[in-house]
């Protein structure tokens, strides 16, 4: 596939004109993309259907509610449009979990194939760790309610692999969570991201 850099198109757009020009230079590298990747879509709907018209190969990528604010957990019209509209034209969908895939059903009953990001698998029987001979880390990073991707199962079987010392778990997130097993906390802030 061929690849462009958009060091151009860095920071994000401000104010009516700045989003316009942005759109425009998003759509024109649609026409020469093997295969368009939106991340978290949330580009106005005129956007997304130009750039459905650059180029019918779209994937989206979610890995958070996009269309949910963090701060207050309510969904918001205007997102929620965004993110539907992208649905729609979309060629397939990646969610990041079941529980995402599950809201992205809920709020496109007709979106395109959803596929599940893989599980890792670590293979205990084999001295499976991190190049430094200690655990695996494994991270997570969200808001605290999207801790609900975590279920039971999923919590059950983390607590067993940081009981024999195959892994360590990060959290990284606003709020520290309560799992039932020892993980290393790292509070969420804008400046360290």
């Amino acid at each position: 596939a061929r690849r462009h850099r958009l060091d151009g198109l860095v920071p994000a757009p401000v104010g009516r004109t700045a989003v316009a020009r942005r759109t425009a230079e998003v759509v024109a590298l649609g026409w020469w993309a093997d295969v368009v990747l939106l991340q978290k879509p949330v580009l106005p709907v005129v956007a997304v259907r130009l750039l459905a018209a650059a180029n019918r190969r779209l994937v989206v990528d979610l890995d958070d509610a996009t269309w949910v604010s963090a701060s207050d957990r309510t969904v918001s019209a205007a997102r929620s449009a965004r993110v539907v509209a992208t649905l729609e034209v979309a060629t397939a969908v990646v969610a990041g979990s079941r529980h995402l895939a599950g809201l992205l059903g809920a709020l496109h009953p007709d979106v395109a194939p959803v596929v599940l990001r893989p599980s890792v698998h670590v293979d205990r029987g084999r001295g499976a760790g991190s190049p430094d001979g200690g655990p695996v880390v494994a991270g997570w990073i969200g808001s605290p309610g999207n801790l609900a991707d975590l279920t039971p199962p999923v919590r059950e079987a983390l607590a067993a692999l940081v009981a024999d010392g195959t892994i360590t778990v990060r959290i990284v997130s606003s709020r520290r969570p309560e799992l039932g097993f020892p993980v290393s906390f790292v509070p969420w802030s804008a400046r360290s991201e």
